[in-house]
């Protein structure tokens, strides 16, 4: 222990101060362990509070969500008194839960530091054990990831991916991407996102060409459409493609999934035409039955680049070494903040650990719960539950007709009962769960469950009113 830091970090004072905290986090967690009704003395102020944020915004919240900041796994406590059972994880963000004490010693340790946030200029050694640790993950199956650029968010993750693919091949401006994808909403973002309602009012400056997604309803006829489009747009815009992102579980698409087999010819057609391969593992990432689905799919050796984030807290960009930069063209004054980059590192160890994942795994083991009860709620309601979908720790169900009207209806109700899901997709809406796999129990799915089903039983009662 030669620096202050390490010092300070192992005084018997501040080891004592932290236990003494997570001593006081347990004993009020002991308390939180189901969904509970708001306070009634509560409403009247968490209402006001509501439209106060609203006016400063000037947008309404999706849901009436403003937390006190505790909670206790996949519970959390709202400032109205009511407490929700979080089955969406701020969209696939929460890993650990609430309050984990992974992320409770994250923010103290970082407590202890001189830097709030990191960034091109002045980084701690925390950066390079995590990077280490993202490095060592991510090329555990074979990949030949050599470096990897860290971003507060998976957007500007996907964002410096573009650049670098760009800057490898800048006589080829144009980029291939899946049909129902999303990667982000900033602006070259919202172009590559195949969503028009995303770049109303913006300024067209990409060249994006789509491919057709896999459908599982006509396995065969869709990948020879799929392979054809890319070869018909290989043809018509020749040596110019840089890239081809890809979400191989597309997550806001709908949990859209597709078999290897699909992937394979088009990752070949793509390296034959020297066209860099880009996995968006930003919403699968840990969700899948190896950290990154391009592990589980096999596709260590197709994988140029590879984005991440939502669940790792710190995002990034993971790139081959013939795809370094020159110096200048990616730099941020934030990379992440330091709470964010010691819970990060705490993130990737547990991975790393390898329990989550596989086919005996925890996530497979839950996801089999999952889906126990999600058949018995289909044969229970045939006209308002259609599911499940998806895979891993990534699931998705169809409500009634899955219009965007009556699934949002439903996301309204579910909420008000306390249970926090969220929609993907389009024609039809799904109703997603990204579930706290790190800290989810068979206990808290029954809960979920229970939940479930007696929301949809008050549709179909309505429906007979």
């Amino acid at each position: 222990m030669n620096t202050h830091f390490e010092q300070l970090k192992n005084d018997p004072r501040v080891l004592k101060a932290e236990q003494l905290i997570l001593e006081a986090i347990h004993e009020r967690q002991n308390k939180l362990h189901a969904v509970q009704a708001p306070k009634p003395e509560l409403i009247s102020d968490y209402t006001l509070q509501l439209k106060q944020l609203e006016a400063f915004r000037g947008a309404a919240l999706y849901y009436p969500y403003l937390a006190t900041g505790f909670g206790n796994g996949p519970f959390v406590e709202l400032a109205d008194g009511s407490v929700k059972i979080d089955m969406i994880s701020g969209i696939g963000v929460h890993y650990f839960g609430h309050m984990s004490d992974h992320y409770v010693q994250a923010h103290l340790d970082s407590v202890l530091s001189s830097t709030i946030m990191q960034g091109h200029l002045q980084q701690q050694c925390n950066s390079l054990k995590l990077l280490e640790l993202i490095l060592e993950a991510s090329n555990c199956k074979g990949a030949q990831l050599k470096h990897g650029i860290l971003s507060s968010s998976g957007a500007m993750a996907n964002e410096n991916a573009l650049k670098l693919a760009f800057s490898a091949q800048p006589n080829r401006p144009r980029i291939l991407a899946f049909e129902k994808c999303f990667h982000g909403r900033t602006l070259a973002m919202a172009q590559v996102t195949d969503k028009a309602a995303y770049r109303i009012g913006l300024p067209q400056n990409l060249a994006v060409d789509y491919i057709p997604f896999y459908d599982a309803h006509h396995p065969e006829e869709s990948s020879s459409i799929a392979l054809e489009r890319l070869k018909t747009l290989l043809k018509r815009y020749p040596d110019s493609h840089a890239t081809m992102v890809m979400e191989l579980i597309q997550g806001e698409g709908g949990f859209n999934t597709a078999p290897r087999d699909f992937f394979l010819p088009i990752l070949e057609l793509l390296r034959a035409h020297g066209i860099t391969i880009w996995f968006d593992e930003i919403q699968t990432l840990g969700r899948t039955l190896e950290i990154f689905a391009f592990q589980e799919y096999n596709f260590n050796q197709y994988a140029d680049i590879v984005t991440f984030g939502k669940m790792s807290q710190v995002c990034g960009s993971l790139y081959i070494e013939s795809l370094t930069p020159k110096p200048g063209l990616i730099s941020q004054t934030f990379t992440s903040s330091t709470a964010a980059i010691e819970a990060a590192h705490k993130t990737f160890s547990v991975l790393l650990k390898g329990h989550l994942f596989g086919v005996t795994g925890i996530i497979q083991q839950l996801r089999e719960v999952f889906l126990t009860h999600f058949h018995e709620l289909n044969q229970k309601y045939p006209k308002h539950f259609n599911g499940p979908y998806g895979h891993g720790a990534m699931l998705s169900f169809q409500f009634a007709d899955g219009s965007m009207e009556q699934s949002k209806a439903f996301l309204e109700a579910l909420f008000k009962a306390g249970l926090i899901a969220f929609l993907a997709g389009q024609n039809p809406v799904k109703i997603r769960f990204l579930p706290p796999m790190g800290c989810l129990k068979h206990t808290h799915i029954d809960q979920a469950c229970i939940i479930l089903d007696e929301v949809i039983a008050t549709f179909v009662k309505a429906e007979y009113l």
